[in-house]
């Protein structure tokens, strides 16, 4: 996806996301054979099959990814003061529009991540934080981060198991379900 590090979607986008990719892997994977009815395959049966991370939660990465790579360059660069700087005046009336960096702070927030930009002023540890999110499959699936949807749905999930992560500073504890994807225990 080239240029994906500049998009600043909104929830609907991030939906219709979702939607396109869920439709393309049923496509790839094709329908399975009960008996003798034919059926599409269950949102819960193609994250199990397709075991990397979502479409949403790869733009997000690569949103921080490009974040860290601006809070590391040169001050008299160009990208860095446009990015960086605060504009003089007043926004319009009404809804204000998406902002990337308030999409880059919201997404470090839900990283668990205080004090982004001295952090990804670190490249190592900076990739490293990344690479342990990107590695916990489904963290990000949807738009739900660390989300408390209940312990009883997570019970009456089959598949359910349980996964420890350390993100920074912070150690979590999470019960993971191919269908839910992910809670804060």
């Amino acid at each position: 996806m080239f240029g994906a590090e500049t998009w600043v979607l909104s929830k609907a986008d991030e939906l219709r996301l979702g939607v396109f990719e869920r439709k393309i892997l049923r496509r790839i994977y094709g329908p399975i054979c009960e008996g003798a009815a034919w059926r599409s395959r269950y949102n819960e049966e193609l994250y199990r099959l397709y075991d990397k991370i979502d479409l949403v939660t790869t733009i997000r990465m690569t949103r921080l990814r490009w974040a860290g790579h601006i809070v590391r360059m040169q001050d008299n660069l160009p990208c860095k003061k446009i990015t960086l700087d605060k504009p003089e005046g007043r926004r319009r009336v009404g809804r204000p529009d998406l902002r990337w960096m308030d999409r880059v702070m919201r997404d470090a927030k839900r990283l668990g991540v205080r004090n982004w930009k001295s952090k990804a002023k670190d490249r190592d540890g900076w990739r490293q934080l990344l690479e342990s999110a990107k590695t916990l499959h489904g963290l990000w699936c949807l738009g739900v981060s660390l989300h408390l949807v209940g312990i009883k749905e997570v019970n009456d999930c089959k598949n359910a198991w349980r996964e420890s992560f350390k993100i920074g500073e912070s150690c979590f504890e999470v019960t993971l379900c191919a269908r839910y994807r992910a809670y804060e225990t």
